[in-house]
């Protein structure tokens, strides 16, 4: 039988006594009965080997049905929408779930008829999938830290920068540590970090533009500690000449996009002795 609706007669029907019942055929009622043996149709965009490749991943089902929409994240439900008709006389529901944190993710359409479409995938919006981190020794005669922590970083996904500004782009926060387990964070700069897609110079003058950093091209960034720029940790590390001590600084990489923000803490720079003694050593670079 096809999926519709289907009609039917009942009529003529008496009991034992000799009592006709109503005539209960559909074609004469605005009773009826639908046969509907089909899921709804049921997509996640940008979702291959089951992982999603969209920072945003959009939700689209459609069926002539009602039907809801389940959203369940590592096994928990986080969403539950019913389908609405649309101008086509068609029920669909449509939604984006970026807002949402990464993990797994099982999303199931499920109508009236018991009918259901599921499909799931994992969103990994971004890892970092390799890292350098280095600085070059004190420069005590000017007072600097040439290539202060400087790193390069890969991510796994492309990153889509929109309006490139200090709210949507990147933010980049320096930390340190004299025991190697509390951190104070000090500062923020946007604008000194550069990539081998805007080519070796500072993105500042990319205020405003869009742009794509593709998976795999890497993020450089490198600075000088001069005036008073990071003077708190630069006061630290010169505290540490001509004693045992050690200074522990980490850069945290925030990535701003219009649908999250995520932030990546990089591996530690130590300095000691004044910081004419550094691990790891040297302009970072792949």
């Amino acid at each position: 039988m096809q999926d519709g609706e289907v009609e039917f007669t009942i009529s003529n029907i008496y009991d034992k006594v000799g009592n006709k019942s109503e005539d209960l055929s559909n074609n004469n009622t605005e009773e009826y009965v639908i046969v509907d043996k089909t899921a709804p149709e049921l997509i996640v965009d940008k979702v291959v080997d089951g992982i999603s490749g969209s920072d945003n991943p959009q939700v689209h089902a459609t069926d002539t049905n009602g039907f809801n929409i389940s959203v369940k994240l590592d096994g928990k439900e986080v969403r539950n929408d019913s389908a609405s008709l649309n101008s086509n006389n068609v029920y669909s529901s449509w939604f984006g779930i970026g807002y949402l944190s990464d993990g797994d993710y099982e999303v199931t359409a499920t109508d009236l008829a018991g009918n259901s479409k599921t499909v799931s995938f994992k969103l990994e919006r971004l890892e970092l999938t390799d890292q350098r981190v280095g600085s070059n020794l004190i420069d005590e005669a000017n007072n600097t830290i040439n290539n202060f922590n400087s790193f390069a970083i890969k991510f796994n996904n492309d990153i889509a920068i929109q309006n490139y500004s200090s709210t949507n782009g990147f933010r980049i926060e320096m930390e340190y540590s004299t025991d190697g387990q509390n951190y104070k964070k000090v500062g923020t700069t946007i604008n000194n970090s550069w990539t081998s897609v805007l080519g070796y110079s500072t993105t500042s003058k990319y205020q405003g533009s869009t742009f794509t950093i593709s998976a795999g091209s890497p993020i450089y960034f490198s600075a000088t500690k001069v005036g008073t720029r990071w003077s708190e940790i630069y006061n630290a590390i010169k505290a540490t000449k001509n004693t045992e001590n050690k200074v522990y600084v980490r850069t945290v990489f925030t990535v701003i996009q219009p649908t999250y923000t995520k932030s990546f803490t990089l591996n530690t720079v130590t300095y000691s002795n004044g910081g004419n003694t550094v691990t790891p050593q040297g302009l970072a670079q792949f």
